[in-house]
């Protein structure tokens, strides 16, 4: 589980991508309103193993990439 922690950067609906190393997206998460949330919670349990990065897109054009090691 990973927990997204909305800033007021943040705003809309955002499309949050896990991507794997090999530049393959194995989750997506469409998430509305942020603006109204304080975190997401992310349910990654049936990930395996490894890193990877989690690609946060907003429709206004906000963006920030984060790599993790799912253990």
């Amino acid at each position: 589980t990973i927990n997204i922690k909305w800033t007021s950067r943040w705003a809309g609906d955002v499309v949050v991508e896990v991507v794997a190393l090999n530049g393959a997206t194995v989750r997506s998460f469409n998430i509305a309103d942020v603006q109204l949330k304080t975190y997401s919670e992310l349910d990654l349990s049936t990930l395996p193993a490894g890193a990877y990065f989690l690609n946060v897109k907003g429709k206004e054009g906000t963006s920030s990439v984060f790599k993790f090691i799912k253990r």
